[in-house]
């Protein structure tokens, strides 16, 4: 048999973030590890605190309304105002804009970016995730760099 030993892969410093409190549907497989209460060395606090901050814009601001827009083949400007606002727009595009967008969250990093697709697609509708975000996600970091 094969045998591996984990402890020399693990990076040598870890740093832990108290995931104790669990959250997600509980589906295998259908949310990330690190909602299941999983010490992983990539997520932060700042990542937790990001993960709450969208999960609640999500709730508020676009899932209830995702069927009307639906209907409407269409997302309302203010949509795109409060997700500036709230500082989730300029999560997409890769490194934070800065200097278009002032400060981003501490320590950004693509693991923010995941997480802030991750949970605007819980609003379960392809066509409002695509027409919030994905505009900017192909056309605007072209145009930083």
């Amino acid at each position: 048999g094969i045998s591996i030993e984990t402890s020399a892969m693990a990076p040598a410093a870890v740093s832990r973030v108290d995931l104790s409190k669990s959250y997600g549907d509980g589906v295998p497989f259908g949310d990330p590890n690190w909602y299941r209460a999983y010490n992983s060395p990539y997520y932060k606090e700042t990542h937790l605190a990001f993960r709450a901050k969208v999960r609640e814009f999500v709730d508020k601001e676009i899932t209830p309304f995702c069927r009307q827009w639906d209907d409407a083949k269409r997302l309302p400007r203010e949509l795109f105002e409060k997700a500036y606002r709230a500082g989730l727009l300029p999560g997409v595009v890769g490194p934070w804009p800065t200097e278009f967008a002032g400060p981003g969250p501490k320590d950004y990093d693509y693991f923010h970016e995941l997480i802030l697709i991750d949970e605007i697609c819980r609003c379960g509708s392809g066509g409002v995730v695509w027409g919030l975000v994905e505009g900017l996600q192909i056309g605007f970091p072209p145009i930083l760099n």
